[in-house]
């Protein structure tokens, strides 16, 4: 599912995506992965309790045209959930320097 989606000017970004996951069917976890377009930015598996667990992401992109950033979790086989307290932000910088 899709949590959030940030359209993006021409820049360098600093990105940090946050949601609350509650699973509420299944034993498996969740997937969530942090995009720029098709890119993958970040990615976590996290086994998702039923009383909640912190997804957190971040990752940096400098966009050449403007882009799109999206936040999305997945459960995995069997597994449904629900997000809440969803927030994806991009911080616009002058230059960036990824080690």
């Amino acid at each position: 599912m899709t949590l959030a989606t940030l359209t993006l000017p021409i820049g360098n970004y600093l990105l940090s995506a946050k949601a609350s996951i509650l699973r509420t069917a299944g034993t498996q976890g969740t997937v969530c992965t942090l995009y720029n377009g098709a890119t993958v930015l970040d990615q976590l598996t996290n086994q998702t309790s039923t009383i909640g667990e912190l997804a957190v992401m971040e990752g940096s992109v400098t966009l050449a045209a403007a882009g799109t950033i999206t936040m999305k979790c997945n459960g995995q086989a069997g597994v449904t959930a629900t997000a809440s307290r969803r927030t994806l932000r991009a911080y616009k910088l002058n230059t960036l320097t990824v080690q």
